[in-house]
């Protein structure tokens, strides 16, 4: 279900709106005017930091194991590549 952003033509009120259906009547919700227009939105998305400092300690890993020569594990997450 998308939520939309919308401007009261009215009162001015921006707001936004999970919706459900594509036929639901939409109303400001500062004024109940139903003379609202939808807008241009765009979205974010970004990892959060604590999965980015996991992949780069991963990285780090796996390319100290890499230049150590272990060859007891693949993965760089035993004991003995450290």
């Amino acid at each position: 279900m998308p939520v939309y952003e919308y401007l009261c033509k009215d009162c001015s009120h921006q707001f936004e709106k999970l919706v459900r259906g594509y036929k639901e009547s939409t109303l400001c919700p500062q004024c109940s005017s139903r003379k609202v227009s939808k807008l241009f939105s765009t979205f974010a998305c970004r990892a959060s930091e604590s999965s980015h400092e996991a992949s780069s300690h991963e990285a780090s890993a796996r390319a100290s194991s890499a230049s150590s020569g272990c060859r007891s594990c693949s993965g760089g997450n035993c004991a003995s590549c450290h």
